[in-house]
């Protein structure tokens, strides 16, 4: 059986990046919110597209692929 795909809210994502731009420490924040560093490197690149989204409550961004 396959395992489902996790999805995180855009809300999440913030908390992720800030945590991680606060203690200057992206594997502090994958290990305190207990997903992967590589996701929360990716994040950190594309916060600029997830602030700009207005609806805050969305999964993903539109055109993420």
């Amino acid at each position: 059986k396959t395992k489902k795909k996790a999805t995180y809210t855009i809300r999440f994502k913030q908390k992720v990046v800030a945590h991680a731009e606060k203690n200057d420490n992206n594997r502090e924040a994958a290990r305190f919110y207990n997903i992967d560093k590589s996701q929360v490197r990716r994040w950190k690149v594309s916060m600029k597209k997830i602030i700009a989204n207005v609806n805050k409550n969305r999964k993903r961004i539109p055109g993420a692929g």
